[in-house]
């Protein structure tokens, strides 16, 4: 009877672990994203300003 309250209550608390993990890793940008992200902003602002050229 325990085992079965012991893997009742393991399923919620893996879910949570692994939903945690998921997030943590999809909203935390790597070196390489932040990057790409500044030279993705820094070729459009270049682009839209018509005086970067001069």
């Amino acid at each position: 009877m325990s085992d079965q309250i012991k893997e009742f209550v393991e399923v919620p608390r893996q879910f949570v672990k692994e939903g945690t993990q998921f997030i943590n890793r999809c909203t935390k940008p790597d070196r390489r994203g932040i990057y790409f992200s500044n030279y993705g902003i820094h070729w459009v602002l270049r682009k839209v300003d018509p005086y970067s050229d001069q």
